[in-house]
């Protein structure tokens, strides 16, 4: 990560400014003051590490570009045979440590294969290191070329290739570095004695050799090896001539390695620029990840195609942002439509859908008899419970009094008492008779035999009676409920019929469609003999790319919009949403992260910051702006930080922030000291975020 730029007699900067890089580092400043000086050293330090060219007059980035001027026009005051462009980088070393180039383990002497861990151990003596390059005039070949670069450890050099001649470039050790002596006491004398260079650099003694046989092309090292091997074996010490070719080797290495890391990172540095664009109507975004499309804000619509899964957390941002949108990527195939005959496709749809009209129509029906045969079931057994409930009264009558003359004829079959049976419900009439009798048997008038004979001739006739009595009841009775039987009979028989005629008409008409169905699917299968399978289409279809569209969604109306169809400001503030959330690399550089957003998304956007900050701390965010929105709400977090959640709460020393302005003919850039309470510790620059005290007073 890098922790800290010094710039010296570049563009508007004369004397060294120096800016530690906090996790979140902003740059306030009137307008062209000099404020982009800070990222285009960085770019220039990129460009000359990687092409080796110090004459750089643009810094690509896709199809736009920051032009400098080249050496001439970059250098302060265009002093370009005086004066020297200097640009030093501190950064810390990644967990994994140097990039190691001697392949020590790999040695053909096994008593050498220590040298390995012991580079590694050289290696985490230093921690953080700084890579300086300086940049002049080169007056035997009338040209800009690297004067030296320089690998520091704190304030002190390490090791430096300087120009040396022509032909070729030196590489130096400092000889006094004091970590360099307590690590190797014995060894650095040895090592100061057999190189044959030495110059002062600043009251550094630095002593160095040329090897003719490896060139360091315009004072870049070949990055991915080691600058050259020095040979000092002789047979008188050997362990101690190996001990300083390894020293040597581990020393270039280091150079080596603190060159190729920070080129890697600076690399991976992503800048967006102040005009962020909209993409066009005909956009295709881009399947890889290029660096270089973030200066316009184009990559961030890439990264939205090529990772979906980022979309939720963007949406969720956005709506925290006061932006009434949200986003959605479809996916979707195009599909000629000769893939199959549209015709025959369509008749058969049409058929499908008549036949389906068909079976709707019959299933329709019986639904209609079915609901009519409900209502009129509990219509009819309404009408029997009522002639029911009529016959009930017709036969209760004659029930009674088949209930009355029935026990009477009983008892007497079982040879009930005479009292018991004439004087009961047989009646008095025969009372009377049965009475008579026994007075003439009294009266002697009859004997015995005769009383028996006519007493059971009146008992038959009496019996006889009744019995026809009963016959009479129980006719009357059969003859109701037959009536009543027939009622109920003649009522379901109807009922019956007119179901079955319904039901049987419905059928029939069914029976009459079948064969116009069958007709029907037989030319549905003709059609599917013509045209291909299901499976055969989708086979086909697949054979077409899948393609993707993002939409921007209202999330008032439901309204899907192509980016193109949207206002500017989301276009402005949507590149940095992503590219804050996707962020991978450890620097993201932003300029005007405000333009055309309102001052409630200017004030989310710092806590946009602050979040992720707290989740991925050795990322930093360098931004050149004039929000005083932000800066106002990243001096709330720091001063309220116990009245919100953690994720959002922000200490002091993880916010910088700068005040660029023209002093004395230089662009002097002030660090504003910020106290942990949220205040700074001195009087904010006159002529800055006044206005508002201004206008109001």
């Amino acid at each position: 990560m890098i922790k800290k730029i010094d710039i010296t007699n570049f563009k508007g900067v004369k004397d060294n400014v120096s800016i530690d890089l906090k996790p979140i580092t902003l740059l306030f400043g009137p307008n062209s003051v000099g404020k982009s000086t800070i990222l285009h050293a960085l770019f220039l330090f990129r460009e000359i590490l990687q092409t080796r060219e110090c004459d750089v007059a643009k810094f690509s980035f896709g199809e736009d570009s920051i032009d400098i001027g080249g050496f001439k026009n970059y250098i302060y005051n265009h002093l370009y045979e005086e004066l020297e462009t200097s640009i030093k980088v501190d950064f810390e070393l990644p967990d994994d440590g140097l990039i190691e180039y001697s392949h020590y383990d790999e040695w053909d002497d096994p008593q050498l294969n220590f040298y390995f861990e012991k580079y590694q151990e050289i290696g985490s003596l230093f921690p953080n290191l700084a890579l300086e390059i300086k940049i002049g005039w080169i007056k035997d070949e009338l040209k800009p070329g690297v004067k030296s670069l320089s690998v520091y450890s704190g304030e002190e050099i390490l090791t430096q290739i300087r120009y040396h001649s022509l032909t070729n470039y030196a590489f130096y050790i400092n000889v006094n570095n004091s970590l360099l002596l307590d690590s190797f006491p014995e060894e650095m004398p040895q090592i100061s004695s057999s190189l044959d260079l030495e110059i002062p650099d600043n009251g550094v003694v630095m002593k160095g050799v040329v090897n003719p046989f490896v060139k360091i092309p315009n004072g870049i090292p070949e990055w991915g090896k080691a600058i050259h091997k020095l040979d000092f074996f002789n047979e008188e010490n050997i362990e101690s001539n190996k001990d300083i070719q390894f020293i040597l080797n581990s020393l270039s290495d280091m150079t080596v390695s603190a060159g190729e890391l920070l080129l890697d990172e600076l690399n991976k540095m992503v800048y967006i620029g102040p005009l962020r664009k909209l993409p066009d109507r005909n956009f295709i975004a881009r399947n890889k990840n290029e660096n270089e499309r973030w200066f316009s804000g184009l990559a961030a619509w890439d990264v939205l195609y090529q990772n979906p899964e980022l979309i939720p957390s963007i949406n969720n941002w956005l709506k925290k942002l006061k932006i009434e949108y949200k986003l959605e990527l479809v996916e979707y195939r195009e599909v000629p439509t000769n893939i199959f005959s549209t015709k025959d496709s369509d008749n058969r749809i049409d058929l499908i859908n008549e036949i389906q009209s068909l079976i709707s129509e019959r299933t329709d029906e019986f639904n209609n008899i079915q609901s009519d045969i409900e209502t009129r079931m509990q219509k009819m057994f309404g009408e029997i419970r009522g002639i029911m409930a009529a016959n009930y009264k017709k036969i209760y009558e004659p029930s009674q009094e088949l209930k009355k003359i029935v026990p009477s004829i009983a008892a007497a079959g079982i040879g009930a008492s005479i009292g018991t049976l004439f004087g009961g419900p047989l009646g008095a009439a025969a009372g009377m008779a049965v009475g008579g009798l026994i007075g003439q048997f009294k009266n002697k008038k009859i004997s015995s035999d005769e009383l028996e004979d006519k007493l059971k001739k009146e008992l038959e006739t009496t019996l006889q009676t009744e019995k026809e009595k009963i016959f009479n009841l129980i006719d009357q009775i059969e003859d109701r409920n037959d009536e009543t039987e027939r009622k109920i009979t003649s009522m379901i028989s109807e009922f019956r019929n007119e179901v079955q005629e319904r039901l049987l008409a419905n059928i029939e008409m069914f029976q009459s469609q079948v064969e116009t169905i069958n007709d029907k699917l037989i030319k549905i299968q003709s059609i599917n003999d013509q045209l291909k399978t299901e499976q055969s289409l989708r086979s086909e279809i697949y054979k077409y790319p899948v393609m993707k569209r993002l939409y921007i969604i209202d999330r008032n109306t439901g309204v899907k919009l192509l980016p193109y169809d949207i206002g500017v400001g989301i276009s402005q503030i949507l590149p940095i949403v992503v590219a804050v959330i996707n962020q991978k690399s450890s620097i993201l550089a932003i300029e005007q992260p405000e333009l055309h957003n309102h001052p409630a998304i200017q004030v989310e956007l710092a806590d946009l910051l602050i979040y992720e900050v707290n989740r991925k701390p050795d990322f930093l965010y360098l931004i050149e702006t004039h929000s005083e929105h932000m800066l106002l709400r990243l001096l709330k977090r720091i001063r309220k930080s116990n009245e919100v959640e953690e994720n959002l709460q922000l200490k002091s020393d993880n916010l910088g922030v700068y005040f660029v302005e023209i002093f004395d003919e230089s662009v002097l850039i002030t660090p504003q000291e910020i106290k942990a309470d949220g205040r700074f510790s001195n009087r904010w620059p006159n002529g800055f975020f006044e206005e508002r005290k201004k206008e109001l007073f």
